[in-house]
């Protein structure tokens, strides 16, 4: 009948374990996509463990102000048995696709409970959530796939010689992909098992947009304006790509909103059931629009203003944001190099749209004062440009980099620049903009990222009408 005998210290809100994967990601730089599929199973398990428990061990048909309980069980050992299950899958993911994370670990190690409960029952849960982990862990991430079949037959690296914008080869040819032999990035990505039957069309139907760029006025529009960055552009363009300077390549635009609701809820203190509910709807929404916009990524297989850009003659290409070089080739604000996948549509646009439409519907459409308050934790869980901010305690809807930052290219901040979080939606555009103020996506590739996300949204809200009631 022993559940568990390990440490004492207990977990009181669902949103902590989220708290500690996310912190996982940020060491460990997981990718975008690789994050999004495991706060899914996560949450799923979650859900799942939760309607198990109701069907076998409660008394009652709802749980309301956190008030529970199981059959043979009191209140905080029926939540308690809740958190140990959920801990065990988070175990599993951690074994299987995190390296065995010693701090997450720990973590796991130092939260389960002690709690007494029907061996057999106990037993057929575990076996519940065995079943369902198997099946998210073979679901075709693992799939040992070829590399993506390019249009000119190779795989090209970044320009390394000023050519004339006339007369390149198709952009096609200049393909991001070198290398990247990453499973989770391949293009039969969008051919994992969803949670439910997906409506494909969203794929051909963005697809079909992609005709209408024009990708050389795009290019010149965003060379032109990646040498007149107003330093308030360049905190933003900084805000959305994450912890540059404590050697984290960027923040998927996935935990971005992840962290915005554990820190909601941490604020607004939600009863555990919804808690668990809605964390299950967001991360749902991010893994199918993962599932879309890899799709499209591989259908076009677009080029990346790193090397369009390069491809501009008789402009004064320079590396406006102080990197050296022993050439004259642009550089894009934020550092990079080609990204292992193709460039259209854009990731950070297509994850924050489908996540503010959900947060939109949840809550109200504005941000409130007061409504998601960070500590200096979460906030450098997010992003560097904060780390000069003094204080505690931190109002999303007033956020502000203050006098004396230091941006990337070396400039100090003269004044204090406020983020203008105003609306989930404004959000998300600003989080879609940033990718073009920072030289990684053009314009058109946010516009339909943003689209994207909107029908992922809509493709979803009726499977997870149940959060609403």
């Amino acid at each position: 009948m022993l559940l568990y005998t390990k440490m004492s210290s207990f977990i009181q809100e669902p949103y902590e374990l989220f708290h500690a994967l996310v912190k996982s990601f940020s060491r460990l730089q997981t990718p975008p996509t690789y994050a999004s599929r495991l706060v899914f199973i996560l949450s799923s398990v979650f859900y799942n463990s939760l309607g198990f428990i109701k069907e076998n061990f409660i008394n009652t048909d709802s749980f309301s102000n956190n008030s529970i309980l199981f059959k043979e069980l009191n209140e905080e050992d029926s939540y308690k048995l809740l958190i140990n299950l959920t801990l065990y899958s988070l175990e599993s993911i951690n074994k299987t696709y995190l390296g065995d994370d010693e701090l997450l670990k720990n973590y796991i190690d130092t939260n389960y409970q002690v709690v007494f409960v029907d061996e057999s029952m106990f037993h057929l849960a575990i076996a519940q959530i065995d079943f369902y982990l198997e099946y998210r862990f073979n679901d075709g991430w693992n799939v040992d796939w070829p590399l993506t079949n390019l249009p000119n037959g190779e795989i090209e690296l970044i320009i390394d010689q000023v050519q004339d914008i006339i007369n390149w080869p198709h952009p096609e040819s200049y393909t991001p992909v070198q290398g990247a032999r990453f499973k989770a990035l391949t293009g039969n990505w969008q051919n994992l098992i969803p949670p439910f039957n997906m409506d494909k069309t969203i794929i051909p139907n963005i697809n079909s947009f992609h005709q209408y760029k024009n990708i050389q006025v795009e290019t010149l529009v965003l060379y032109n304006k990646s040498q007149v960055l107003t330093d308030k552009e360049k905190i933003f363009a900084e805000f959305w790509q994450g912890n540059l300077k404590v050697g984290r390549k960027n923040s998927p635009p996935s935990v971005f909103w992840i962290i915005f609701m554990i820190y909601y809820m941490k604020t607004n203190k939600l009863p555990f059931e919804r808690q668990i509910k809605i964390f299950n709807y967001l991360c749902a929404s991010i893994f199918i629009t993962g599932m879309f916009c890899w799709g499209v990524k591989y259908d076009n297989i677009d080029a990346r203003p790193i090397q369009l850009c390069r491809l501009i003659k008789g402009l004064p290409l320079t590396y406006y944001n102080g990197v050296t070089t022993i050439s004259d080739l642009w550089n894009s604000y934020i550092p990079t190099k080609p990204l292992p996948f193709p460039n259209y549509v854009s990731g950070h646009a297509s994850f924050s749209s489908a996540a503010a439409f959900v947060f939109d519907e949840l809550f109200n459409e504005t941000l409130d004062f007061n409504e998601i308050v960070f500590d200096k934790e979460g906030l450098m869980l997010l992003t560097h440009i904060f780390d000069k901010i003094e204080g505690d305690s931190f109002d999303m809807k007033t956020l502000f980099v203050p006098i004396g930052t230091t941006l990337l290219d070396g400039t100090v901040t003269k004044e204090v620049i406020t983020m203008d979080f105003t609306s989930w939606k404004d959000i998300a555009a600003q989080a879609a903009e940033s990718r073009f103020l920072g030289g990684i996506h053009f314009i058109y590739d946010n516009q339909l990222g943003l689209q994207l996300g909107k029908l992922s949204y809509e493709n979803l809200k009726l499977e997870y009408s149940f959060v609403l009631k």
